[in-house]
């Protein structure tokens, strides 16, 4: 119930109008970056696919993206210019095997042959089986607790050296759900960079 950006008010109530707001925070909260990727993760997982226009080499649009790949859900992106910083991101996102969308068609033929798919093998929700379901909300409550670290703040673990999710598990003594909000959150800030096959190291 608190707007953030304020203008997006008639935005906000054109929504509530025609879709969907949720919220995992008290009414009044006031936004802060560290509900930024709660909320992404929110957004893909309530979506069939995400589709990702122009995305700078940190933009919050990438953890968004990645998230809908953890979740099965599609990855779409517009190809840029290789020269233009503001497409850097979507077109990492093409090469890592996201789907290259060109107009609207691109889309909804895609989709179209998924949701074909869904009928013939499950009338259930769209990418979505019932052990799916349940290890998504067992995902989601895990991630919504805060997640305490045995070795002390992620970021002090991480190096300038690229380090493996999984050996950053290992020595925090995390789950592997909260090393991976932590470390979102981490990336949103600007403080790590995420590199290819799940390494992490401070900017």
């Amino acid at each position: 119930d608190s707007i953030y950006p304020p203008q997006n008010s008639d935005l906000y109530h054109a929504i509530i109008e025609r879709g969907l707001v949720v919220s995992e925070v008290a009414p009044g909260t006031q936004a802060t970056a560290r509900h930024f990727p709660r909320r992404n993760r929110i957004v893909s997982g309530l979506s069939i696919g995400v589709l990702v226009v122009e995305a700078t080499a940190r933009s919050g649009s990438l953890i968004t993206a990645r998230l809908a790949g953890e979740q099965g859900r599609e990855v779409f992106a517009v190809p840029g210019s290789p020269l233009d910083a503001r497409a850097e991101g979507t077109n990492r996102l093409l090469k890592d095997g996201a789907i290259l969308v060109r107009n609207i068609d691109d889309i909804l033929s895609e989709i179209e042959t998924l949701l074909k798919h869904q009928q013939h093998t499950s009338p259930k929700l769209v990418g979505v089986t019932n052990h799916q379901s349940r290890r998504r909300q067992s995902d989601i409550q895990t991630m919504s607790k805060p997640a305490v670290s045995k070795s002390g703040p992620l970021e002090d673990l991480i190096a300038t050296t690229p380090i493996h999710i999984d050996e950053i598990v290992r020595i925090s003594g995390m789950t592997t759900e909260g090393v991976l909000q932590e470390l979102q959150l981490l990336e949103l800030d600007g403080k790590i960079e995420r590199h290819t096959g799940g390494r992490y190291s401070k900017v």
